[in-house]
């Protein structure tokens, strides 16, 4: 099933709803576009953080044999994708806002 961005939304606005705890999302290796466009609809709902790996480093992937390349492409390339993350929950609530701590 494909997802509206309404349904997304709205999903993540109930799982924030459900629970008392502070909660973060998982990249789950979906491209970079698409990871950053979710970022910004959980923060919006509520989401404190994110965990990412693939949808960091996963075009550093392509330049194996070439260790020269790959320490380029993760010094900028992928560094400036966890830049992109990071200022999509720019609005984020701090982890423990959710029990009223924050």
């Amino acid at each position: 099933k494909v997802f509206t961005v309404d349904d997304v939304r709205r999903y993540c606005k109930q799982f924030d709803a459900a629970t008392p705890l502070p909660w973060a999302i998982l990249s789950f290796g979906v491209p970079l576009d698409e990871f950053v466009a979710q970022l910004e609809f959980a923060s919006e709902a509520g989401a404190c953080g994110f965990l990412a790996g693939r949808s960091i480093w996963k075009s550093a992937l392509g330049l194996w044999g070439s260790p020269s390349a790959i320490d380029v492409e993760l010094r900028f390339a992928c560094a400036e994708n966890l830049k992109k993350m990071n200022a999509a929950m720019a609005n984020a609530k701090p982890w423990n806002a959710k029990r009223g701590n924050g």
